[in-house]
Parts: structure tokens; C-alpha cells; sequence
């Protein structure tokens, strides 16, 4: 991961990061605070749930508790893959998140 800057959402703070793989597999923004990473893609229009194949990557290596899905079509929706939970949120929703 690259691009430490700090970042402050809420009363918490943390790390923003991009990944990408070797093979071009990437998620938008990381956000590391301590151990934990919370990875954010952002799409512009979903026609549903579908979780992008960057992000999953991420999932399967990394195993986070939390990712979000930022798009401007699907809100206050959820799936889990593999005891990870992707919420699908407005990008204005940010401060709703509990785990940020």
C-alpha cells in the first residue's frame, strides 16, 4: 500500500492508502488505523450488489472486518464474503458508518 496521509473521520483517525496488485487488481482508498484496514472502492452506478473483483482480491488477502462499496445507485445494503461485511452506501453516508 502507498499514499500515508492522515485522515480524520469522526472522532477517529487513521492512514489513507490505495492497493493495487501486481496483476492491476486495485481498491480506491484504504483507510489503516492500527491493525485494522478498511477498504473503500467507489463506483458510480451499480445495478446491484456485485462486489468489484479488486475489492474482493483485497478481501481474500487482507480478511477485513468492514469494506464499503461507494456508489451513487445502492444504499443501506449489505452482503458478507468470506466474514467480511460490504455495506453499499451513498458516498455522503460515510458518517453513518459505525466502524469508522
Amino acid at each position: 500500500m502507498t499514499l500515508k496521509n492522515p485522515v480524520k473521520i469522526g472522532d477517529k483517525s487513521g492512514e489513507l492508502h490505495f492497493w493495487r496488485t501486481k496483476q492491476g487488481a486495485e481498491v480506491d482508498f484504504v483507510i489503516e488505523r492500527g491493525l485494522e484496514l478498511f477498504p473503500i472502492e467507489v463506483k458510480s452506478v451499480l445495478k446491484k450488489e456485485i462486489v468489484p473483483i479488486g475489492l474482493r482480491s483485497f478481501i481474500e488477502k487482507f480478511h477485513p472486518k468492514n469494506a464499503i462499496v461507494a456508489n451513487l445507485s445502492i444504499n443501506e445494503k449489505d452482503i458478507t464474503i468470506n466474514k467480511t461485511r460490504i455495506d453499499f452506501i451513498y458516498p455522503f453516508r460515510f458518517n453513518k458508518l459505525i466502524f469508522l
